[in-house]
């Protein structure tokens, strides 16, 4: 092998060396990464998309919660407008005519919050929970278009959002029973909570009191609303007037033993999906339900296990008063048909004690005065609490997106300093292998002078 041979690999192996030199100066890349570069490569690329797919989904989590936040203020402050109109038809001046225009503001005005509550972005119903996909209110109207009532189909459960590569889930917003505290059955206070669990009750509603005569002082009543029912049997009672008297004009007839709930239904959700031991009037604590393993048969249900989710779709009983441990299956309550969210009946009731047009309304339903107390206590506040507990779940989900941001960075930084070259470093590289190709070129060309002039002296 002679010289010029030798130094003409050299020149070609640095050749390829300058050409790579160059072009990772030019695009800053490596030009081949070992096994352990490689295989760090590419998890940082999946964990970068994966907390990109993740920071997109919460970024439109956000934007959902930023619509509820508005939502809910632009419902309390048509409460502020349903409470302003109730109290113009509490006063003395406003007469029979003048309180039936303002009834048909006021249904409109629930109109309004109803249609609120089933509002969509993208496609997806924020008030649903887990159920998302689902509107969330039902209202029925009669065939003249009369309202009958809501129902709601979302879920107890919010829709659960990933939040890191951890797979850790949290909840978004609030639900249907959350916004609209829990449910009620059938203008009954019995009520789901905001948990979805059945809650305690003492006299469904119908007043804050009940009365009986006193036998031994005729003309004067006792107050009996916690009392055993087997000591009222066959016996009259009635229902506070709203001014700590017994409303007179309203008998009940304890015949059955049933509670003085008029129909008996109790059954109570909390916003949460939690199902709470009713206790049926002071006479049971327990529910039923049908064994689907064995049809015509009945199980207690067991209400720290079992909540709304659980039992939407079926019928429930209470415990029968008379045959304890047994359903009273005179008093079924179906979860789809019979409940109605809790401030939505709070919002009727003040509509039916303003409404002339409705039959057989008691002077309970007609004190007003007793029903804008409710607005404060059961509607507004409610309604405060919740957007409140909204605002906290909107910044919470802000400091993840912008946690994850600061990660997905770190990520970045990691991937450039696993993939790039240091340019200069490199640069510097490229001139010595420039200056050690011309000194290998100049070489190439001496010694090839050096054999043309052996040749020709041969």
């Amino acid at each position: 092998m002679n010289i010029s041979s030798v130094i003409t690999g050299y020149i070609k192996e640095s050749n390829v060396k300058l050409d790579k030199t160059a072009q990772q100066v030019s695009t800053g890349l490596k030009d081949s990464l070992t096994t352990l570069e490689y295989g760090r490569k590419l998890k940082l690329d999946d964990d970068i998309h994966d907390f990109q797919k993740v920071n997109e989904n919460l970024n439109i989590a956000k934007s959902q919660n930023q619509v509820s936040d508005s939502v809910m203020a632009e419902m309390k402050d048509i409460i502020n407008s349903f409470k302003a109109k109730t109290m113009i038809a509490n006063t003395a001046t406003t007469d029979n005519p003048a309180r039936d225009v303002i009834a048909t503001e006021l249904k409109d005005f629930k109109d309004a919050i109803i249609d609120m509550a089933n509002t969509q972005v993208m496609d997806q119903h924020i008030f649903s929970g887990a159920t998302k996909w689902e509107k969330p209110f039902n209202t029925t109207r009669d065939q003249n278009g009369n309202y009958i009532n809501t129902t709601y189909n979302g879920s107890a459960k919010k829709f659960e959002q990933v939040v890191d590569l951890e797979y850790e889930m949290k909840g978004q917003g609030i639900t249907g029973l959350e916004l609209f505290d829990g449910l009620v059955a059938n203008n009954q206070h019995g009520i789901f909570n905001e948990n979805g669990e059945l809650l305690d009750i003492s006299n469904g509603g119908i007043a804050d009191k009940y009365y009986i005569e006193d036998a031994s002082n005729l003309g004067s009543y006792l107050d009996i609303t916690y009392a055993n029912h087997s000591f009222l049997q066959g016996k009259t009672v009635y229902p506070d007037d709203g001014a700590g008297s017994p409303n007179t004009a309203n008998a009940i007839v304890v015949n059955d033993l049933k509670p003085l709930l008029v129909n008996g239904k109790t059954a109570l959700f909390d916003g949460l999906g939690n199902l709470v031991e009713a206790n049926n009037g002071g006479l049971s604590n327990k529910y039923y339900k049908e064994d689907q393993a064995n049809p015509g048969s009945y199980i207690e249900i067991n209400t720290t296990t079992e909540k709304y989710d659980d039992l939407k779709g079926l019928t429930i009983y209470l415990e029968d008063a008379n045959n304890l441990g047994n359903p009273n299956m005179t008093i079924p309550i179906s979860i789809d048909n019979d409940l109605q969210p809790k401030i939505l009946y709070e919002l009727d009731e003040v509509i039916r004690a303003v409404d002339n047009n409705i039959v057989g309304n008691d002077s309970i339903n007609k004190s007003i005065g007793k029903r804008l107390n409710n607005l404060d206590e059961d509607v507004f506040s409610k309604l405060n609490i919740q957007h409140a507990n909204l605002g906290s779940s909107n910044a919470m989900f802000e400091q993840i997106i912008e946690n994850n941001d600061i990660k997905i960075l770190n990520l970045e930084i990691t991937l450039k300093d696993t993939i790039e070259v240091d340019v200069a470093e490199q640069a510097m590289k490229m001139k010595q292998l420039e200056l050690m190709f011309a000194a290998m070129f100049s070489t190439l060309q001496q010694v090839s002078k050096i054999d043309e002039e052996l040749i020709r002296s041969i």
